[in-house]
């Protein structure tokens, strides 16, 4: 085996992370920080604009994969995440 690619872990910005973090609890879903390794897209933007990612669980751990599975209720709750998160950018209140 042989290394053909090495980028380093790229931090995202404190202040999105914190409006994922508030809008998921806010939502009253579990979550927590967590670290990727992974090729991301953004961790190529990450260096052009503010960026945070949201994971969501897929069934037996499975993702990247085509026995992928996401129930529509957690797609559904990670994406009112992202509206929520993407208003406080904004300065906008959720009503929650």
């Amino acid at each position: 085996m042989t290394r053909r690619l090495a980028i380093e872990p790229r931090d995202f910005d404190p202040d999105c992370i914190a409006a994922v973090q508030s809008a998921a609890d806010e939502l009253g879903l579990r979550n927590q920080k967590i670290a990727s390794d992974a090729l991301h897209d953004a961790s190529n933007i990450v260096a052009l604009a503010s960026t945070a990612m949201i994971f969501v669980p897929c069934r037996d751990g499975i993702s990247h994969n085509f026995a992928e599975y996401a129930s529509p209720e957690d797609l559904t709750a990670r994406c009112e995440v992202l509206l929520h998160a993407m208003l406080s950018r904004a300065g906008r209140v959720t009503g929650l």
